[in-house]
């Protein structure tokens, strides 16, 4: 959802955010703030950021995105899913490896699949991260 779509102003749009919800502001000098939503004014939006409340004022705010929600989790589906095809491929390397070396290097096999699984599994995870971290844009000042 592109903020401005409709006749409501773009502001007016963090009127449709429910307290609570996961957000982040990014400001106009290329910070970030992320957060809990807590309201808005027509000067400022307020964000609770553990156990502190910021407020942002409203020209200090260049774009607000809502973060989806259990967006952790695609993360930790990645590298499962990402581990075991990483075990699947040590697999075959490993027995490629003993299978060309006359069977002197069988006892790496279970080190090659280990090595491939955690390299599959943290490529998963950051796939995971960049999907799951997507956010759909409430507002934007541009």
């Amino acid at each position: 959802m592109q903020a401005g779509d409709g006749g409501a102003s773009p502001w007016q749009n963090l009127g449709t955010l429910a307290a609570g919800q996961q957000i982040e502001v990014e400001r106009t000098n290329g910070t970030a703030v992320r957060g809990a939503f807590i309201g808005f004014t027509d000067q400022s939006l307020s964000v609770r950021r553990k156990l502190s409340e910021i407020a942002v004022p409203r020209a200090e705010v260049d774009r607000v995105g809502l973060r989806r929600a259990g967006y952790r989790k695609y993360a930790w589906i990645g590298a499962a899913v990402g581990g075991g095809a990483g075990a699947g491929v040590g697999a075959g390397l490993g027995e490629q490896v003993a299978n060309e070396s006359g069977g002197d290097f069988r006892n790496l096999k279970p080190a090659i699949i280990g090595v491939s699984a955690g390299i599959g599994a943290l490529v998963g995870a950051l796939i995971g991260t960049a999907v799951g971290n997507r956010h759909t844009i409430v507002y934007s000042a541009r």
